[in-house]
């Protein structure tokens, strides 16, 4: 999910599985379906030489099985991506910042200008679908070009 050095095939990989589990948890309740991932973290042979020494202990691969079932079971939500390693577990989700705009006809310059406030975290939200995004980011250009006005 979030890139490691000498593999982009597998980053361009994951990221279209989550793609795909985006697409598909907005498409399956209709019958019934959720869809959610796993982002497991756990010691195998083809991963210890990633690992520091006593990740075999801390991590084993038993470890994720819990959130697997969980995932399965009839409480699961939808569209989750689940990273479990160890006994620890987390969400994650792709979040967008604050809308920054900038008018029509700003420049690249602008753009530097303002990077900080457009990368600024804080007030990222999550989108559960494309359409409800660009009609935040469409909002926010309405509100500055009345605002100009």
């Amino acid at each position: 999910l979030y890139g490691n050095f000498g593999q982009a095939n597998y980053g361009a990989g994951k990221m279209a599985q989550v793609g795909m589990l985006t697409t598909l948890a907005i498409e399956g309740p209709k019958a019934g379906i959720r869809v959610n991932a796993v982002a497991p973290v756990a010691w195998t042979v083809m991963t210890d030489n990633l690992f520091p020494p006593g990740a075999k202990e801390l991590m084993p691969p038993e470890a994720v099985s819990p959130g697997v079932l969980f995932l399965a079971s009839e409480d699961a939500p939808n569209g989750a991506i689940l990273n479990i390693g160890g006994g620890v577990y987390s969400l994650s989700r792709i979040v967008e910042t604050v809308p920054v705009a900038l008018g029509l006809a700003h420049t690249p310059d602008d753009v530097a200008a303002a990077y900080d406030r457009i990368a600024d975290l804080s007030g990222a939200v999550p989108f559960d679908n494309g359409p409800a995004r660009t009609i935040r980011l469409f909002q926010a250009a309405m509100a500055a070009a009345q605002s100009s006005n």
